[in-house]
């Protein structure tokens, strides 16, 4: 389950939020001020932050700063001021949304909800082959009544919509005799929720999770806690694996 830190000086407003995040299927911690926060997020691996912009001490924006050097966790900044400069400041430095007090509980266990299921953009140099242009990474998380191999289907389409042209690939690779070339697009398939899938079109969970940094450290924002199907073992403990060995 998602692992929220809950951070605001007003400890009735930080009881109400966790009701309701606890309610919604959320593991809850609460932090009094912007230093208990980033304690804790050094202490322990949380999926996104709720920030209180007002509070003594650090506040929610120097607090922010503090958490963008070691962390790209997702945070929420939670504000009674409703100033255009606050916003563009806590966007400048990294917050993923903000909602204005006073708030609705539902309204803010949505938005908690959509940040969760989109990572941040991540760069990395090309894997499996050269190119000038580095990888752009990102992890969505989708609802869908779709079967896998119609998930698979409306990928493809959707690749064929943005520019790849998969017949041209293979023509390239034929001709250079490399096992991957760039693309425009390049959308995988990582997990179909528990599902174990083998078949000549389409491997879930995708094979090269535990090996590559670029699709864990994106997959950790959303969902970190989750187990890999066949080895057992959450994202997060696969990536803490995989730097380990890489380090």
């Amino acid at each position: 389950m998602p692992h929220i830190l809950i951070t605001d000086d007003d400890p009735h407003l930080r009881r109400l939020v966790r009701t309701y995040a606890e309610l919604e299927g959320f593991e809850c911690t609460e932090a009094g001020d912007g230093a208990a926060a980033v304690t804790a997020l050094k202490q322990s691996a949380f999926d996104l932050v709720l920030l209180d912009v007002m509070m003594p001490g650090p506040d929610g924006f120097e607090t922010l700063e503090a958490i963008r050097g070691f962390s790209q966790v997702p945070v929420i900044m939670l504000t009674a001021r409703n100033e255009e400069y606050d916003k563009l400041n806590g966007f400048r430095l990294g917050v993923d949304d903000y909602v204005a007090k006073p708030f609705s509980p539902k309204e803010l266990m949505a938005r908690i909800g959509a940040v969760l299921r989109c990572s941040h953009c991540y760069g990395s140099a090309p894997w499996g082959f050269e190119a000038e242009q580095p990888f752009v990474n990102q992890v969505l998380v989708a609802d869908t009544d779709l079967a896998p191999h119609e998930v698979l289907a409306e990928v493809h389409r959707i690749e064929r919509e943005l520019g790849r042209n998969r017949a041209a690939e293979a023509v390239e690779r034929a001709a250079t005799g490399q096992r991957y070339v760039s693309r425009p697009i390049d959308i995988d398939i990582l997990l179909y929720d528990d599902e174990v899938i083998s078949t000549p079109e389409l491997t879930i969970p995708h094979p090269g999770i535990a090996e590559r940094e670029f699709v864990l450290t994106p997959l950790c924002e959303v969902l970190r806690q989750r187990p890999h199907p066949v080895l057992g073992l959450t994202m997060g403990e696969l990536r803490d694996n995989l730097l380990g060995k890489t380090k």
